[in-house]
């Protein structure tokens, strides 16, 4: 029977108060280092909470994730089931000018693209939010058909979520997939219970290099 570990990471981060108390209370402990930086340890289930507090995605390299996935079986083996069924699986190509996107529907491959200016208008809504706020879906998508001036989807001043939501076109290309790219990014979470959270400070510009593949 396989042994049950517990995983930690580190990070180095300056000193900053703001930083100490909240960074603390998430379960952290720390070392100083010869710069004067602080080495931070803390246990894995406190990443979100640390990158909502020091506003930055974090990155692991693949060779770490590789060995955490070749020496625990069962994890792999939950990883492979998962993406054949299409749960959690979404893959991300950066363009030019567009996103393309491959996610898994109803157990098919589906492909899409959406114009960069979709994602940065969605970006453009979330920074008016605080960082760490989960802000309902609707109220997202309702910002960005106003930023983008899809009044159709209004009777009046009155957002027609469900109208919005049933459209699937619109839905899928100026909301879902824009916050999916976001989030893919690690600037914001999208929680399942249909919130969005921002978890970081960093800007998209319109001008990106772009990744062709």
């Amino acid at each position: 029977m396989p042994k049950k570990i517990s995983l930690y990471f580190k990070i180095v981060l300056p000193y900053r108060k703001s930083w100490y108390g909240p960074l603390k209370d998430a379960g952290g402990f720390y070392y100083r280092t010869r710069t004067g930086k602080l080495l931070w340890e803390f246990p894995i289930t406190a990443l979100p909470k640390v990158v909502s507090i020091i506003g930055s995605a974090v990155e692991v390299s693949e060779e770490e994730a590789e060995i955490v996935l070749q020496y625990c079986k069962p994890l792999r083996e939950k990883l492979r089931l998962g993406k054949a069924k299409g749960e959690g699986y979404v893959e991300i190509h950066e363009l030019k000018d567009k996103y393309r996107i491959y996610t898994v529907i109803a157990g098919e491959e589906q492909v899409y693209e959406i114009p960069k200016e979709n994602v940065l208008v969605a970006w453009k809504v979330m920074l008016t939010h605080k960082m760490g706020e989960k802000v309902p879906s609707r109220k997202v998508a309702e910002e960005i058909c106003r930023e983008l001036g899809l009044w159709r989807f209004f009777r009046g001043q009155r957002f027609n979520w469900e109208e919005f939501f049933g459209s699937r076109r619109e839905y899928y290309h100026y909301f879902y997939l824009p916050i999916k790219v976001l989030e893919y990014k690690g600037y914001v979470i999208h929680h399942k219970k249909g919130y969005v959270e921002r978890v970081s400070d960093k800007g998209l510009h319109q001008r990106n290099q772009a990744e062709t593949r």
